[in-house]
């Protein structure tokens, strides 16, 4: 039943306490072997491990995990703010598929911390941030180990899906806030995210053990949820009026760098704002799809030969230039997609509850009323 249960909300039996497994491998790495010191921009250190992680029929019995920093003149104190999960594939150029190797028992994973540019951080406060912050961390690799499984299960991808989830994970939106987070929202929105926000969201409900009884008030403020709230109240009014025109300033800014000429009224400013943007995300996950592609170095010189792959990416081009004349319709057309993938997470993270943990104080009285109903 229990079983059952994981799996009609997305959480895969023994994930969580997979995580918790993982977490407690990893600070047992850092404490034994530290960090190279001092910690600094782009300092980084891995550790291979044997591990024990069983998730249903996906078992891990190596890890590779990258600890990452980078340094930033803005935070005060260390940040989480990355982690990732890579497979070994390989390439299959007739159906323009990544093939997962599946290496039986092997995996590789990375976390990304900030820290303070002009403050010495040592091994230990590493530490310490994550022994403070098992929960967050927990969660974080309960979510990279269910990429892991899904990449396990399904055993492929497509290119043109990398190429599309790579394009929005790298769009940085030329420093505008209100267009980091609108690709945010189409980051979460991607099907490899959403096969693994139950997850994260159902290991921080283990580690807070929130029961049937706090469920309603966990789930309301949980970050996860809110943001798939934000994603199905999201319209293209709001967005255009609330967020983008907000930032005005910085987009004439953007214009006046980018030598555009500075339109007269919001609506020209909105539409010539939506062109530079969609031409630059388009072009960049063409760039991605065409490095994807490229088998050779006569490749990226002289173009494809193969016809069938000319065919692929020529259909490709077009597909990825859709809204070209027409870009406010690409951002019309991702928000009402964004609002079905909100509706449907909030639903889907409501049955969370189904796995919640019985309220003790409710099963006291349970107890009770069936002990004096049968002994009298």
């Amino acid at each position: 039943m229990k079983r059952r249960l994981s799996e009609e909300v997305g959480v895969p039996q023994g994930i969580i306490d997979a995580g918790k497994i993982l977490y407690y491998y990893v600070v047992k790495q850092i404490k034994s072997k530290g960090l190279d010191e001092p910690i600094s921009e782009n300092s980084d250190k891995t550790f291979t491990f044997k591990s024990n992680i069983h998730i249903l029929d996906f078992n891990i019995v190596k890890v590779r995990m990258s600890i990452q920093f980078m340094t930033h003149g803005g935070v005060d104190d260390i940040m989480l703010i990355q982690a990732g999960f890579s497979s070994k594939s390989r390439q299959d150029y007739g159906k323009f598929l990544f093939i997962s190797d599946n290496q039986v028992g092997f995996s590789e994973f990375k976390i990304k911390f900030v820290v303070p540019e002009n403050k010495e951080i040592t091994t230990e406060d590493i530490i310490n941030y994550i022994e403070n912050n098992e929960t967050k961390m927990t969660s974080t690799l309960s979510h990279e180990l269910k990429h892991a499984y899904d990449d396990f299960v399904k055993g492929f991808e497509s290119m043109s899906d990398r190429a599309d989830y790579a394009s929005i994970t790298s769009f940085h939106g030329f420093g505008l806030e209100s267009i980091r987070n609108f690709f945010h929202l189409l980051y979460l929105g991607t099907n490899a995210e959403i096969l693994v926000k139950p997850t994260e969201v159902a290991s921080r409900m283990n580690s807070n053990e929130i029961n049937k009884l706090s469920f309603l008030e966990f789930l309301l403020n949980d970050e996860t949820y809110r943001e798939f709230k934000q994603m199905s109240e999201l319209t293209y009014g709001s967005f255009v009026h609330d967020e983008i025109l907000q930032d005005k300033k910085n987009i004439v800014n953007l214009f006046t760098r980018s030598n555009i000429n500075i339109p007269n009224s919001d609506s020209e400013l909105i539409n010539q704002l939506f062109h530079f943007l969609y031409v630059e995300y388009s072009t960049n996950k063409i760039e991605i799809l065409n490095d994807i592609l490229t088998e050779n170095i006569r490749e990226s010189f002289f173009g494809f030969t193969i016809p069938e792959k000319v065919e692929y990416f020529e259909r490709k081009v077009k597909e990825f230039s859709k809204y070209e004349k027409n870009p406010s319709e690409f951002f019309k057309n991702r928000i009402k997609y964004l609002n079905f993938v909100g509706e449907k997470m909030m639903k889907k993270l409501g049955k969370l509850y189904s796995i919640a943990k019985d309220d003790t104080k409710k099963s006291d009285i349970i107890n009770k009323i069936y002990n004096k109903v049968n002994n009298g």
